[in-house]
This record gives structure tokens, C-alpha cells and sequence, in this order.
């Protein structure tokens, strides 16, 4: 029967996390702001210089310029990373959420009643719920992989290989499993599917 309390939830914050989001870009343009700043004010001091080394000199703060808008680039991908998993993954939060307490809501109801499985609604809605926690579950499960694989491909001085979805083999870089995975698994954190009982005396617990 299905866990209420089992259902996954998202215990972090997506409003804090857009806005902390907001301030990644906000440091990104002024980190690319400040690296021209140093380059363009000490180019202008080249009106005042003449010396054999000016060229050189007045060219040292280039990589300056291009380190920081590098690095600002690299800001920018990473908000970019986390507003794509807020905008993949919030909906699944929130329809885990909402399952949660239609989870809880079906359970009360059936609170009591040993012969719920004999009523094929009721089964039918039980069913329903696991389903739904699973689909909510896996898309989660593919917004943070989708948003750890475009966090570390910012950085191409480090190959690693992606993350993929977990297909029962439990291999390196696996995280969550996947759809068909869950499908096929009867004992899960929020419950175990229920099937249709009868009783005794009807033909439905004999068999054809």
C-alpha cells in the first residue's frame, strides 16, 4: 500500500535558489565590468609612457581582461545551469508534493477497511497514485542530472563522463532509476502496488 510519508520530497528552497541565481549574474557582469576597467585605465596611461617595453607593458593587463570574462562566462553557465533545473524540476516538486497529500487523503479513507482492495476503484486509484509518484519521481531524478551534466561542462579542463539514469546495473555515474527500472520494482520507499482481491464466494477469487 502506498507510504505517504515514503513519497520523495524537495526539502530545499527554489525561491532562494532564483535568487541566488540573480546574483551569480549579477557578479558575472560586474567581474567582466572590473577586468576592462584595469585594462582600459592602464592603456590610457600609454599618452604619458615611451619606453622600449611599452608595448609589452601595456599589453600585461590583456589577460586580465580576458580572465575575467572568462570566468564571468563561466558565472553565467552556471545560472543558466540552475534556472533550467528550476524550471525542469520545480513542477515535479510541487506534483510530488500534491501527491503527498492525496496520498495521505486515500489512505484515511481507506482507514479500517480491510476489503478496500475488492473495490476495483478504489485499487484503480491506488494504482494511480504509485504511477504518479514514479513519473514525478524520475523527471526529478532527470532535472538534476540534466543540471550536473551542464554544471560540469563548464569546466573542459576536467572530463567526466554524464550522468545517465540508473537502469538496475548500479554503474559509476549512475543517479536515479530509470523509468522502466521503477516500473519493475514492487517494494519502493512510498509503497508496494495492491492488486484486486475477492472474496471467497465470488467467481473472481476462483478464477475462470
Amino acid at each position: 500500500m502506498i507510504n505517504p510519508g515514503g513519497i520523495p520530497q524537495y526539502t530545499g528552497d527554489f525561491t532562494q535558489l532564483e535568487r541566488a541565481t540573480s546574483r551569480l549574474r549579477t557578479h558575472a557582469v560586474g567581474i567582466r565590468v572590473s577586468g576592462k576597467d584595469v585594462h582600459s585605465r592602464f592603456q590610457a596611461t600609454a599618452i604619458y609612457y615611451r619606453a622600449p617595453e611599452a608595448d609589452r607593458l601595456f599589453s600585461s593587463t590583456q589577460p586580465v581582461m580576458d580572465t575575467a570574462d572568462e570566468f564571468a562566462a563561466d558565472i553565467s553557465a552556471l545560472a543558466d545551469a540552475l534556472d533550467t533545473f528550476i524550471h525542469d524540476a520545480k513542477p515535479h516538486a510541487d506534483r510530488l508534493k500534491q501527491l503527498k497529500l492525496d496520498a495521505i487523503h486515500f489512505v484515511d479513507g481507506v482507514e479500517g477497511d480491510d476489503d478496500w482492495t475488492e473495490d476495483q476503484k478504489k485499487v484503480d486509484e491506488h494504482q494511480a497514485l504509485m504511477d504518479a509518484v514514479a513519473t514525478a519521481q524520475d523527471g526529478f531524478h532527470e532535472a538534476e542530472r540534466k543540471a550536473a551534466n551542464a554544471i560540469e561542462a563548464i569546466s573542459p579542463a576536467v572530463c567526466r563522463p554524464r550522468w545517465t539514469a540508473d537502469d538496475g546495473s548500479h554503474g559509476s555515474r549512475m543517479y536515479g532509476p530509470d523509468a522502466e527500472l521503477l516500473a519493475g520494482i514492487k517494494d519502493l520507499p512510498w509503497g508496494s502496488p495492491e492488486g484486486r482481491t475477492y472474496e471467497r464466494w465470488s467467481l473472481g477469487w476462483w478464477g475462470d
